[in-house]
Parts: C-alpha cells; sequence; structure tokens
C-alpha cells in the first residue's frame, strides 16, 4: 500500500494537479473562498445540527426529522461548493439573449 502511493507520488500530473490545488487557496484565505450564500448554509447547518443534538435527548423521535433536515442541508452544500461558483448561474429568462449568448 505505501509503495503504490510513493509510485503515485512521483507521477508528473498527479503533482501538477496537487500544487494547481494548494497554490488556489493558498493565495486566498478561507473567508475569501466562501461566499455570502456558503456562509449562511454553514451556519444552518451547524444550527440544526445543534438543533438534532438537543432534540435526541428528548423521549421522541423528533430528532430523526432534524437530523434528516440537516443531511439535506449538508449535501446542498456539498453539491453548492463542488459545481457552483460566482459566475455559474446567470438568470435569463429571454430566450432570444440566451440563444444570442450561446450561438455563436
Amino acid at each position: 500500500m505505501f509503495v503504490f502511493i510513493l509510485e503515485l507520488r512521483d507521477k508528473p500530473s498527479l503533482t501538477r494537479v496537487i500544487s494547481a490545488f494548494s497554490s488556489r487557496f493558498a493565495q486566498r484565505s478561507l473567508t475569501m473562498v466562501l461566499a455570502f450564500r456558503h456562509k449562511m448554509e454553514i451556519f444552518l447547518l451547524i444550527f440544526l445540527s445543534f438543533i438534532a443534538f438537543a432534540s435526541a435527548a428528548s423521549p421522541t423521535t423528533i430528532w430523526v426529522q432534524w437530523t434528516t433536515l440537516a443531511i439535506i442541508v449538508f449535501f446542498a452544500l456539498l453539491f453548492d461548493l463542488s459545481f457552483t461558483d460566482d459566475s455559474s448561474f446567470v438568470f435569463d429568462p429571454d430566450a432570444d439573449n440566451w440563444r444570442r449568448k450561446t450561438e455563436r
């Protein structure tokens, strides 16, 4: 297993990926990387987690619903961080404008 990891580390493509990834986040702090919506999603996730843990002490099974909601918010945050950035969503309901932007 350790030899396999060393073999992967010696590949130039993997080192380029690691260096590009580390240089991207080394230049900016975490607060600059996260948008306001990401910070609000993290706050909501922490808040729902506290509610889920607090409701686990009660004799009812309400903690399952709060935990399910926290899991949904977690995966929404994960997909938001993985697949979107500030310039990826463009709201333009006019089809002609969209056609002009995409067709060249």
